[in-house]
């Protein structure tokens, strides 16, 4: 089970990686982050260093973001296309193998890069001079946790919507849309006269509030994480809210997981 595991991450990895539609998007969205680079090298002072590597840092996430969102969808896809489960020395490939190894293959390329802009930050900031921060890989974990929700997420929605759907049902189908969809209801429900408008406005909001709660955050502490990516600083509680993430990604996670192998089991034996 575990070398079958081990070859299907290596395939997923083998298809990211040769897969020409990818490579030229992480090739052109490689060179964008340079025109963020390019003004940071005219000035010189402690602060600009380190809103440049604050800056590197939002860039390239959303960057990694994207192309790795796009590659889930591609490789599953690929994998739907085909109407039977991977094969892998002459064996069938189970439903939760195939989905494992794929989000296995994903974090790994997500990792990787993220430790090489990691890796960048420190070099930079060492040539600078500027004081390391205490919370710079704090930052970075908590990016990695934040992606493999976003994963799991869309290799789910991958399952019953169509891939090339996927990524517009990602930017409508998460916690955030729902949750200002909820306060614009609540918002309109208060300035209707009409008892029928009030009532399905507050309707409307209550619905979109009980989704949101539902869904997956992929910012599960979002006041803790908006301070901690502003100041990159250690403070009391770090240690505390950092497990509490990693709890809240190890279940996403799993539940995405389980879910998304028995709508493929189902589909596969229809």
């Amino acid at each position: 089970m575990k070398k079958r595991f081990l070859s299907n991450v290596k395939l997923q990895i083998l298809f990211l990686v040769r897969n020409r539609l990818l490579l030229v998007l992480a090739f052109f969205f490689s060179v964008m982050p340079l025109f963020f680079i390019i003004p940071f090298f005219l000035f010189t002072s402690a602060n600009l260093d380190f809103d440049f590597v604050r800056t590197l840092v939002e860039v390239a996430d959303g960057l990694i973001f994207l192309i790795l969102l796009i590659a889930a969808a591609m490789s599953l896809d690929h994998h739907k296309r085909q109407r039977l489960l991977k094969m892998v020395f002459t064996r069938p490939c189970s439903a939760e193998n195939y989905l494992a190894a794929n989000l296995a293959a994903l974090l790994f390329v997500g990792s990787l890069a993220y430790l090489l802009l990691f890796a960048g930050g420190c070099a930079f900031l060492f040539w600078k001079g500027v004081p390391f921060p205490t919370a710079f890989p704090v930052v970075i974990l908590n990016k990695i946790f934040s992606l493999a929700i976003a994963l799991s997420w869309v290799l789910l929605l991958g399952t019953f919507i169509h891939p090339a759907l996927v990524l517009m049902a990602f930017l409508f189908l998460n916690e955030q849309s729902f949750y200002q969809l909820a306060v614009v209801a609540k918002g309109v429900a208060q300035t209707l006269a009409h008892p029928w408008g009030k009532l399905a406005a507050r309707t409307v909001s209550a619905i979109s509030h009980a989704i949101y709660v539902i869904l997956p955050s992929f910012v599960p502490l979002r006041r803790f994480q908006e301070t901690l990516e502003r100041t990159y600083r250690w403070e009391d509680g770090t240690g505390a809210a950092l497990l509490y993430i990693f709890a809240y990604t190890l279940a996403t996670v799993i539940f995405c997981h389980r879910t998304a192998s028995a709508i493929l089991r189902r589909q596969e034996h229809s």
